[in-house]
């Protein structure tokens, strides 16, 4: 997380406020980030991983209740990303020039991206208040303000050459019931079959064919909270426009991209 942080504090547009939630850690995380002026709030709750599951969007918004009003961006950023020197001043750069951009992020080196990360997004704040300033509390909360701003009739993207990286690979830890997850974010999400079963190759390569297999049956279960009918069917029509993704997955699997 220092280095994180010492990203953050060397950007060459200042963050004018930044806050980190202390999710039950048991070293020096909010030490450290007291160490570089953070405004440092602990989650009251004791909880297992939560991570791939909903109940994440509460520590998430825990951060949101403390975010100054007038702020213009947002950005969300994971502990163990490391951002260049100029990534929120390219991003803000860039997102200004595109009035109907409202969420945007780089890319992380070495990982296969559609779509803008969780962590690394700027989020324009109007945009923002229009979600209530909140994750919803729901499998796919990331991706829901992504498929939310296309609905509405605004744009999200991907700058590829704004390069950052982590400091361990995306989902190098996970285990085969967090695509369980995941799988029941496609659902809620309304993921048409072609293109959810497209997003199970991709893991079956990436991860292994048990955490594929996870996925499709997160995606095919039951019991699962769908957003709204309007969102879903956006969702599904965006899919069958993006017929360029089925190149992407094929690039993907073969080793071509």
């Amino acid at each position: 997380m220092r280095k994180t942080l010492e990203k953050i504090k060397n950007q060459t547009h200042q963050p004018d406020q930044v806050i980190l939630i202390d999710d039950n850690s048991i070293d020096e995380t909010a030490n450290i980030a007291k160490e570089f002026g953070c405004e440092v709030y602990a989650f009251p709750q004791q909880h297992e991983n939560w991570v791939t599951h909903y109940n994440l969007a509460k520590v998430f918004n825990l951060g949101f209740r403390f975010l100054h009003d007038d702020l213009d961006y947002i950005m969300i950023v994971g502990a163990d990303h490391i951002l260049p020197n100029d990534y929120i001043e390219t991003m803000i750069n860039r997102m200004e020039s595109r009035p109907k951009l409202v969420v945007a992020s780089g890319k992380i080196d070495n990982e296969w991206i559609v779509s803008p990360r969780g962590s690394g997004r700027l989020i324009k704040s109007f945009f923002w208040k229009k979600m209530n300033k909140v994750y919803p509390i729901n499998w796919g909360y990331e991706s829901y303000i992504l498929y939310k701003a296309l609905q509405l009739g605004y744009e999200i993207d991907v700058f590829a050459d704004v390069h950052t990286q982590t400091q361990r690979p995306t989902a190098f830890t996970y285990k085969p019931i967090m695509f369980f997850h995941y799988g029941k974010a496609m659902k809620a999400l309304g993921y048409s079959n072609w293109y959810g079963f497209g997003r199970c190759l991709v893991i079956a390569k990436r991860k292994g064919i048990k955490s594929a297999v996870q996925m499709f049956k997160g995606f095919k279960s039951g019991g699962v909270l769908k957003y709204e009918k309007e969102l879903r069917d956006n969702v599904r029509e965006n899919h069958r426009k993006q017929v360029q993704h089925f190149k992407r997955f094929f690039s993907y699997l073969t080793n071509k991209e």
